[in-house]
């Protein structure tokens, strides 16, 4: 038994002293990696990685200018369709009431030529007052004059 521990116990030591050599060459390796090239190495991947990110800072700055630029252009546009569409909007606006008005007043003519000599003496009678000139002149109108008095006023 003494003898199968001193074995036991030699193995440990030799382990340890293994342990030991490899823990020091393995320190002896990270003390290599300070050399001046792997320095070097280390500084052209640092400037690689800052030339990345700098560059990928630009794309994405001038992805957001690009897109404000083409809101700010977008909105233009929709401006000025909006303006086209009011403004055709008012020209036809126009259109229909000059229309309206040439109606009204073709409507107000063919009613003028309408009227009997009976009918203009009681609007030029300067003895009548203003209220017996239209009860007068309302009961001379005929069937056809109502109805076209009536499309005049509406």
């Amino acid at each position: 038994m003494k003898n199968f521990a001193s074995r036991i116990l030699s193995t440990c030591a030799v382990l340890l002293l293994v342990t030991g050599v490899m823990s020091a060459q393995q320190s002896q390796n990270h003390g290599q990696g300070n050399s001046p090239a792997n320095n070097q190495v280390q500084t052209q991947v640092q400037n690689q990685t800052q030339v990345q990110n700098q560059t990928q800072t630009m794309n994405q700055s001038m992805n957001r200018t690009q897109t404000m630029e083409q809101t700010r252009l977008n909105k233009q546009v929709q401006s000025k369709e909006q303006n086209q569409v009011q403004e055709k909007n008012a020209v036809k606006e126009q259109n229909q009431l000059k229309e309206q008005n040439q109606l009204k007043d073709q409507n107000r003519e063919k009613f003028r030529s309408s009227l009997t000599e009976n009918q203009i003496a009681i609007l030029d009678n300067k003895e009548m007052t203003q209220s017996q000139k239209k009860k007068a002149f309302k009961h001379s109108l005929s069937k056809e004059q109502k109805t076209m008095l009536r499309g005049n006023n509406e």
